[in-house]
């Protein structure tokens, strides 16, 4: 029965299914990785601004309106305020309408004093802000007593209930049921505590935006402490009290809901929020003490999310930078791997197609056969691959990655069509006859790679000229950032290429003239060989410089990670909380462990001028040796100068250390003063301090901060310690000495910044970036070998008759893939190392350290290691397998075939 042509394309494509099979592989795994990639990323920057808003205190990022105007003295003035504002939200658009929360609003007013029953029996002054809050009972429990009763009316001589959390009451010494004196403007008032409460959520917004409510704020190093709490009425009493005298203040807000927020909506949410924030809203009625009434109007909205998703947006384009540039260079091996794929489908398809072509069947037919062959490769392989990265996957980025899917799904049928051209038997040659490869000097092939160098070295120039690229995620992924390290590895191909066959030339005279046949034959057919074409050469130079690259960036964030840590501790040991009375530092300066100290004993806003212009800077008060002694030998220390501890007369003025943004406002000024004293900058550092977060500061020794800070009294203390001490045991050793304070060291702040999504995820990306690498090199070796493994069957049967022991035929073997490799392995490794000198120099990864400096380039000698070990692993597995399964072939079989076919 004669086959219809259907059937016999059906049985053509049943035929030799196995490389085709791999080929199909290739394709499905870069579809899924093509999809799975994009989307991946998109939910590494929804967790980490994720963390981000969470970590914020919700007063920061909470949409607030502040004013002095009074609310109407109606009972439920604070739920209309609240009930305007949620009329204003249903007007707001998505996506900004969905992450805020049920609108929320407060009156406070003073602080006013609070007089004991007998002042002498207590050392220390009270402070009391009456506050009414919407919805404060659902917000608390009583511990003991009761809330506060509503209040229609207050009279002279009348006693007020009020409620105090229970530590803010113990901190003030202040028992259920206490009368105490309210001290107002116009007379006294009885203030009893009804009760004391405690916090159903202690995260709840509420308590970030009624300050002193929680707990009583302290200002100690006076002549006595002073303590300020909130004290809480019931709303609905509001109208008994619109008298009061003095200062209030009306807090409204919408809460953020960090969890409706997602990374892809930042940017209209920025938009969306500056909008509303620039339009003064009005909030209701309003009242004056006298009665008259007036609109809450004028008010302008602020908050701190656009900063923090604008922050958060540079950190995610940092990781789409990082990723782009480190996902070209495997884009670029995979695409290699798949031409030789294709070149093995190919092989195995020749001889029928030959036949074909031998019995009358057009170029036209044979390249239709070979594009449904291709086709049925690829679009089945890449419809599964992208479906496999859709279902791992959970964020939604619209079609991003579809588009390299539909590329790699046309791939395979466009490789083997491109190879029609050498179908007819009558033409085919022996292409190790032409020279040896990459020495063929078509004036095309010269012109096109000279193009290549060119771009290649234009791409790095922009780059260096160009600099450091910061608030990228106004730009999107950079393509040249992207592209750099690809062009720069297709550059350094053509010079492999080209200058590999000349030490091998040399090499194959020498063992010419010498006695040994495998070294004389092996050399000899590694230059003349074809096999060392571009697909394999570029998948090696390509796979070492990435997994290089990728190795000295992921040390290079580590060691940046470390040493802003160190820089932002400052010491093996940082205390941070409220203010440190002088009893407190002298028990943390002689607990055991402890070396030396050095407490920062002020952080003031203080004016600073220059030339007719004023600004506030942050003075930052220290003991200049303290800090010197605790900091001594310590990796993350600042250069303090001699100057600092020099006099005015020797300074010619105050001596400061000053930060780079004091110094980019100074200019160089001469008549700068500090708080009207002339100012000597006798060191500018632009970096991480241990001090403050802000970037405008001033260092200055304690010693010359009479006249200009009034007040010494840390919150910081910086730690050193003994040479055989603990940190943690240190640590544990402090905490109770200082119950309400923060306690960090450098190793800690740098595990909690590696646990940061974006860091993780940058991490996660490089580390795979050198698997996916590795796995793809060892596939071009054992590909490579696959290609010229006929030929080489052939080649040892016949030398097998002659004597060769298996041993010389594996050597033999080795010969073919080792000359590429190794120059491959070598200028890939160079390159690698190279690259980060120039990429770096317009990616910014300060949102990955943590720091304001970028970091400088860093190997680790163990990431190297393994980095360089996984991919000598890989080839030589691949390489070992190859040799161990390369056959003789039938010696009348091998006489009867061609050379090389």
């Amino acid at each position: 029965m004669t086959l219809t042509d259907t059937r016999l394309l059906a049985r053509h494509l049943r035929s030799r299914v196995l490389a085709p099979a791999a080929l199909a592989l290739l394709v499905a795994v870069a579809c899924a990785l093509a999809v799975a990639a994009p989307r991946w990323a998109a939910a590494v920057h929804d967790d980490a601004l994720r963390a981000r808003l969470e970590a914020a205190p919700a007063r920061t990022l909470d949409v607030t309106a502040r004013t002095n105007d009074r609310l109407p003295g109606d009972t439920d003035a604070l739920a209309a305020v609240a009930e305007r504002m949620d009329r204003i939200r249903a007007e707001l658009p998505e996506p900004l309408r969905g992450v805020l929360r049920d609108a929320r609003a407060a009156e406070s007013a003073g602080p006013y004093p609070v007089a004991l029953a007998d002042p002498a029996a207590s050392g220390a002054s009270y402070r009391v802000l009456p506050t009414f809050v919407g919805g404060i009972r659902d917000e608390v429990r009583f511990d003991e007593g009761r809330a506060p009763a509503p209040v229609e009316r207050v009279d002279a001589g009348d006693t007020i209930d009020v409620a105090l959390s229970t530590t803010a009451a113990g901190q003030m010494d202040w028992e259920v049921g206490e009368v105490r004196r309210l001290e107002l403007p116009s007379g006294g008032h009885g203030i009893r505590l009804s009760g004391t409460w405690s916090p159903v959520d202690t995260d709840a917004d509420v308590w970030s935006h009624v300050l002193s409510a929680l707990q009583a704020n302290v200002v100690e190093g006076l002549a006595a402490p002073e303590y300020t709490a909130t004290v809480l009425l019931d709303e609905t009493s509001w109208p008994a009290f619109i008298d009061l005298p003095g200062a209030v203040e009306l807090t409204a807000w919408y809460p953020v809901d960090p969890a409706a927020v997602t990374a892809g909506e930042g940017p209209a949410l920025i938009r969306q929020l500056g909008e509303f924030t620039s339009v003064a809203q009005s909030l209701g009625p309003g009242s004056a003490s006298n009665g008259l009434y007036f609109l809450v109007s004028g008010v302008e909205f602020e908050s701190g999310l656009g900063q923090a998703l604008r922050q958060a947006g540079d950190a995610a384009a940092a990781m789409d930078a990082v990723l782009a540039m480190t996902a070209s260079g495997p884009i670029g091996v995979v695409v290699a791997v798949l031409v030789l794929g294709a070149r093995v489908v190919f092989a195995g398809r020749r001889s029928a197609l030959e036949l074909a072509a031998a019995r009358g069947a057009s170029p036209a037919v044979l390249r239709t056969v070979l594009a449904v062959d291709g086709l049925a490769i690829g679009v089945p392989a890449a419809l599964v691959g992208g479906l496999a990265g859709l279902a791992a996957t959970p964020v939604d980025v619209g079609p991003a990655g579809w588009i390299l899917v539909a590329v790699f799904a046309l791939t395979p049928a466009a490789l083997l069509v491109s190879r029609t051209g050498s179908l007819s038997p009558l033409r085919r040659g022996r292409s190790d006859l032409g020279g040896p490869a990459g020495a063929r000097t078509g004036r095309a092939r010269w012109v096109a790679e000279l193009l290549l160098v060119v771009i290649a070295v234009a791409a790095a120039v922009l780059l260096l000229q160009r600099g450091l690229q910061t608030g990228a995620a106004d730009h999107g992924v950079d393509l040249l950032v992207a592209a750099v390290p690809l062009l720069a590895a297709l550059a350094v191909c053509v010079v492999v290429l080209r200058l590999y066959p000349v030490p091998l030339r040399r090499l194959a005279r020498a063992a010419a003239r010498g006695r040994g046949l495998v070294a004389a034959l092996g050399s000899t057919r590694a230059l003349r060989d074809p096999g060392a074409g571009l697909a394999p050469v570029l998948a090696l130079v390509v796979g070492v410089a990435v997994a290089v690259f990728s190795g000295v960036l992921l040390s290079t964030v580590q060691a940046g990670v470390e040493r802003a840590s160190a820089e932002r501790v400052g010491a093996e040991l940082r205390i941070e909380g409220p203010a440190l009375p002088a009893a407190t530092v002298d028990a943390v300066r002689a607990a055991d462990g402890v070396r030396a100290i050095a407490p920062v004993y002020a952080v003031s806003p203080t004016r600073m001028g220059a030339e007719g212009r004023n600004t506030t800077t942050n003075v930052v008060v220290v003991d200049v040796a303290e800090l010197a002694a605790v900091q001594a030998g310590f990796a993350g220390r600042l250069e303090l100068p001699a100057a600092l501890t020099a006099s005015e007369d020797e300074a010619g003025g105050l001596p400061a250390l000053v930060s780079g943004a004091v110094d980019a406002f100074l200019g160089g000024a001469d008549d700068a003063r500090l708080d009207g004293h002339p100012l000597a900058v006798v060191g500018v550092h632009d970096g991480v301090v241990p001090f403050t977060d802000r970037p405008s500061w001033v260092l200055i020794d304690r010693a010359d901060a009479d006249g200009i800070v009034s007040t010494l009294v840390p919150d910081t203390i910086l730690v050193a310690l003994d040479p055989d001490a603990d940190a943690d045991e240190v640590a544990a050793r402090l905490a109770p000495l200082v119950p309400d304070s923060t306690i960090s060291t450098p190793e800690g702040r740098s595990e909690a910044l590696r646990a940061n999504p974006t860091i993780d995820g940058v991490t996660v990306a490089l580390v795979a970036a050198i698997v996916l690498t590795s796995i793809l090199c060892a596939i071009a070796v054992a590909l490579t070998l696959v290609i010229g493994r006929a030929p080489r069957e052939r080649l040892l049967t016949v030398l097998g008759t002659l004597g060769i022991r298996r041993r010389e035929s594996r050597a033999l073997v080795m010969w073919e893939i080792a000359p590429v490799a190794v120059v491959a392995a070598v200028f890939g490794g160079l390159l690698g190392a190279g690259l980060p000198f120039i990429v770096l120099a317009g990616v910014d990864l300060t949102p990955f350290t943590g720091g304001t400096v970028q970091p400088q380039v860093a190997a680790d000698p163990l990431i190297m290691a393994g980095v360089l070990g996984a991919f000598v692993v890989a080839v030589a597995a691949a390489t070992w397998i190859a040799v161990r399964f390369t056959r003789r072939a039938g010696l009348a079989h091998a006489l009867r075939e061609e050379e090389e076919g």
